[in-house]
């Protein structure tokens, strides 16, 4: 693996010149939605312990693989038990 001039957070500091807004960092991120227009994210500031959420076009994920593997996993899976909630009434309607 290399390591860039300076250390590691030097990426951060690559990111952060060109964006609008210093990426945020210090943070816990409890949610993660996708919506039509982009993302909601929220999380909590380590420092502080406040709640908080922001919309953005998009989001960059900094996590470990597995870990945000393993989170995609869950979220899918929320998703198919909530569509399968929705479907069921429909269903059972039907075979009555």
């Amino acid at each position: 693996m290399f390591e860039p001039v300076g250390g590691m957070d030097r990426i951060h500091a690559g990111f952060d010149r060109n964006l609008r807004r210093p990426a945020i960092r210090g943070a816990e991120v409890t949610q993660i939605r996708h919506t039509a227009s982009g993302v909601d994210v929220t999380y909590r500031d380590t420092t502080s312990d406040v709640v908080q959420s922001v919309r953005a076009d998009y989001i960059i994920c900094t996590m470990e693989g597995g870990i945000q593997s393993a989170q995609m996993q869950v979220m899918a899976l929320a998703r198919r038990v909530a569509a399968q909630a929705a479907l069921t009434p429909a269903l059972n309607r039907r075979a009555a």
